[in-house]
């Protein structure tokens, strides 16, 4: 995949001859379990968290160096940036961080520098790639063993920007511990993640570490229109004194760029994603003809509003809202474009309960008709995350329900109830082409399966 082996990595797959490997124990593994396996694919030193007898012994029997770490996460940031010499990359970082927009608006400021001649990289939750070579992607944010390589690749690319997604959990888990960024997006906060971070004040603290590995050079976008934005800027104003690097994002931009967006990206909160990209994109040094020339050439983002036109007529969107206001945002913008609004969506498996029942009141406050479906069960059952979402929904509006827990067969059977004038929102899923239940994965993609119609 990289040009390079991995000289320090916490996967198996990625263990060559003579490299370190770092033990991690994760959420659905422990990477303590695979130090044998480390050393039979090669390994010369261990490092881990964890003092176990028996693997230091082997370790001590196979000549292998065992280092004792307090925390292996950032001790797997420390060793792969030094080995790969991270601080010494001339791409310049920019990081999006934020509940919702984080994707757009990578994508927006990816395109504006590529229009503009500038060679870039992406990072995020569609696709990592470097020019136009696409890499795989697991995770929004990934471990930063694989962020380093990354790295590495983009410098050898010559390089000149890496946009990137960072997830409230990358910097939790020291991802991006060794990483000092050139700018940041704050897009916004909204309720997500409870599941981990149990409130949205845990949730909020995990977002502003990203402030704290910076260049003194760097500067900020941060969107001012809420409140968590403006807690954002007022603590930052009084924690890192970094005044002067700050730029508000609040409507009054919208005048200045609502005329350059693209019909292919309509809302308010697209407002706020071109907005937060062009302020990140002035303050790099383009002129305004630059960036609004490129941004009325922009096409879109796979699985954020992409719409399809079916062959009766009716319009569906297919996009990745799987939080409350996400979904609220969606549903507000494509209420008053027709008399009769269609919602699929379902709610993931072993995420945050608490959003269920809150989307299920949001989808039937919007919708004309409501398919509750399948997203993404994973280890629970579908039946009893239906039931949560069903317990949101007013009495009088049970009527507008149908369960199909069958994803193929929700979207088939609402294109059925649709029309010439009808819209069709499917959402959770986006640009995902994957169903997860019960530990396995199965091919599934929303926007191939509206093509069909």
């Amino acid at each position: 995949m990289f040009s390079q082996n991995y000289p320090v990595t916490c996967n198996t797959n990625n263990v060559s001859a003579g490299c370190t490997f770092v033990a991690i124990k994760g959420f659905t593994a422990d990477g303590n379990a695979f130090i044998k396996r480390a050393i039979e694919l090669g390994a010369k030193k261990i490092v881990s968290d964890q003092l176990n007898t028996d693997i230091i012994n082997f370790c001590k029997l196979n000549n292998i160096e065992f280092i004792h770490v307090k925390n292996a996460r950032k001790a797997l940031a420390q060793l792969s940036a030094k080995s790969l010499k991270i601080n010494k990359i001339k791409t310049k970082i920019i990081g999006i961080t934020g509940t919702k927009g984080k994707t757009s608006t990578t994508y927006i400021i990816d395109f504006i520098l590529k229009y503009n001649n500038f060679k870039t990289a992406l990072i995020g939750t569609i696709a990592n790639k470097i020019l136009d070579k696409k890499f795989e992607t697991i995770n929004t944010t990934p471990d930063s063993d694989y962020l380093h390589m990354f790295l590495s690749e983009c410098d050898k690319n010559n390089i000149n920007y890496l946009i990137m997604e960072v997830s409230a959990h990358a910097l939790s888990l020291h991802r991006v511990n060794s990483l000092k960024f050139d700018a940041i997006g704050f897009t916004n906060l909204a309720h997500e993640h409870l599941d981990y971070y149990k409130n949205i004040k845990n949730y909020f603290k995990a977002k502003l570490k990203i402030f704290s590995k910076t260049k003194k050079s760097s500067f900020a976008v941060i969107n001012t229109d809420n409140i968590w934005g403006q807690k954002t800027l007022e603590i930052i104003n009084t924690k890192y004194k970094t005044k002067k690097n700050l730029i508000n994002l609040d409507k009054n931009i919208f005048n200045k760029i609502k005329n350059f967006i693209p019909s292919c990206m309509p809302g308010e909160f697209n407002l706020y994603n071109f907005g937060m990209s062009y302020l990140i994109c002035k303050n790099l040094g383009l002129q305004d003809n630059e960036i609004f020339n490129a941004m009325q050439n922009f096409s879109g983002v796979p699985g954020r509003l992409q719409l399809h036109t079916l062959k009766n007529g009716a319009r569906a969107f297919v996009d990745y809202a799987h939080n409350p206001s996400s979904m609220e945002e969606v549903l507000k913008t494509l209420r008053p474009l027709t008399n009769n609004l269609i919602t699929v969506f379902g709610c993931g498996g072993n995420r945050d309960k608490e959003k269920r029942p809150i989307m299920g009141n949001i989808a039937t406050k919007y919708s004309d008709s409501v398919i509750i479906t399948d997203d993404n069960p994973r280890f629970e059952d579908p039946k009893i995350i239906i039931q949560e979402i069903l317990t949101g929904i007013n009495k009088s509006d049970l009527n507008k329900i149908k369960i199909i827990s069958d994803r193929k067969l929700a979207i088939a059977q609402a294109v059925k109830i649709s029309g010439p004038n009808s819209i069709i929102a499917i959402l959770g899923k986006g640009h995902e082409d994957y169903h997860l239940v019960a530990g396995q994965k199965f091919h599934f993609d929303d926007f191939e399966e509206i093509c069909k119609f």
